[in-house]
């Protein structure tokens, strides 16, 4: 704990406060659940100290590693509602948010912060990406194309950010180049390829029936971001998809583990895992499970944007559930 006492001194020039250099040390001991008491402990001792927001922010993670999303969020919020300049905190917000299945809440989240940190190109990557993901405001796709494209002029980029700019080329009608990006970026980049890079380029070729090459680089997502729900899912549609790999009771599993993932938040990843129990035959949970997820949907700030699907699903197995008496 030495090294975290001589750190805390030379960054906050101040007397440690001991629960948090504590739960410093034992969150890189992996000890979330305790680390988590000693940062409390020291925000409830120390509600006006200048490393007040750093607690929050590490303390949030604590609370993503235990499953304990909502809870994060709210102190992320917290910080990034106080400190616009917070690179790491709006960062995390965003990609909890994205990992909760709300695209259109993380494009706000680093839009909010997008003037400080306009310059990062893995910054304007993600809100290029959210964006694209929520189907979210055009100002809101106007402002992330035009700063993605104002770093690629400048020649700063990064692969999250060439990642952004291939799905946006994807999204515009130049699917060849947008695949052939995401394909050398996922080829030549190893273990630094950006998850969603494996992400987008799955899904296309999953549009294609590339089965087998989609498992493949969604696998290698999974060794990257174990338990990603985002990563589960697509592989749960990939088992839905008619031809060798068909297996609905396995796209029930892992839609599942989706679910559970994400605490059962993401709109998404329930109508997935209500697809699946529909090709199961088991039409009574498939249509609670949909009524789920159109009620999250809803919820969403910027919606749902497989909304409509997912309400023909449900007025589907609203007639075989409970079919109408003939005359």
């Amino acid at each position: 704990m030495v090294k975290e006492i001589f750190y805390w001194i030379k960054t906050w020039k101040c007397t440690p406060v001991w629960s948090w250099v504590r739960a410093t040390y034992l969150f890189k001991q992996g000890l979330y659940k305790e680390a988590s008491f000693y940062y409390k402990k020291g925000i409830q001792n120390n509600p006006n100290h200048k490393a007040l927001f750093c607690a929050y922010t590490d303390l949030a993670q604590c609370l993503i590693e235990l499953g304990k999303y909502e809870e994060a969020e709210r102190y992320l919020l917290k910080v990034t509602l106080s400190l616009r300049s917070s690179y790491t905190a709006r960062i995390r917000l965003a990609r909890l948010q994205l990992w909760l299945g709300q695209p259109a809440d993380a494009a706000w989240t680093l839009y909010r912060g997008l003037k400080e940190h306009s310059h990062r190109p893995d910054y304007v990557g993600l809100y290029l990406y959210s964006v694209l993901e929520g189907g979210g405001a055009s100002y809101l796709l106007r402002s992330a194309a035009a700063a993605a494209n104002k770093l690629k002029s400048a020649n700063i980029e990064s692969p999250l950010l060439k990642t952004a700019l291939a799905k946006f080329s994807i999204e515009r009608g130049k699917r060849e180049l947008g695949v052939h990006i995401l394909t050398t970026l996922v080829e030549e980049g190893g273990d630094k390829a950006p998850v969603e890079a494996l992400f987008t380029l799955a899904e296309e070729l999953l549009k294609d029936g590339q089965t087998a090459q989609a498992k493949r680089y969604l696998r290698r997502a999974l060794l990257i971001s174990p338990n990603c729900p985002r990563a589960l899912s697509l592989l749960a549609q990939l088992y839905l998809k008619s031809g060798p790999f068909y297996s609905p009771e396995y796209a029930v599993q892992l839609a599942t583990t989706a679910c559970k993932y994400c605490g059962w938040l993401s709109a998404r990843e329930l109508h997935i895992l209500a697809e699946a129990f529909y090709h199961t035959g088991d039409q009574l949970m498939a249509l609670a499970v949909a009524s789920k997820a159109r009620l999250r949907g809803r919820s969403l700030s910027g919606g749902y944007r497989d909304l409509d699907q997912l309400e023909k699903l449900i007025e589907s197995l609203k007639e075989t559930v409970n079919p109408r008496r003939s005359n």
